[in-house]
């Protein structure tokens, strides 16, 4: 039978890592003139991954906007249901 009340299993407030746990999900965002802004023109939403970048672009409907790190915008453009608009 489990003993949770033992001193090895309690939770000690103030032992846990410095850093949020979500840090890692989510790159230092590009600076600004190192984006680019694409928009989506298929038929229902899509997610795509940067290649150069490891980001997660989301967009959800026909028509969103997105701004996207300059290094995977290659990539992007590549893809038929995006058109790049500007770059920053």
């Amino acid at each position: 039978m489990c003993n949770c009340t033992s001193s090895s299993r309690r939770f000690h407030p103030g032992t846990g890592p410095l850093v949020a746990p979500t840090a890692w999900l989510h790159p230092p965002a590009a600076a600004p003139r190192d984006r680019a802004l694409f928009e989506y023109i298929g038929a229902t939403g899509l997610t795509v991954i940067g290649p150069a970048s490891g980001r997660r672009y989301r967009f959800e409907r026909p028509g969103a906007q997105v701004g996207i790190d300059a290094r995977d915008r290659g990539a992007l453009e590549r893809l038929p249901q995006l058109r790049c608009l500007s770059t920053a």
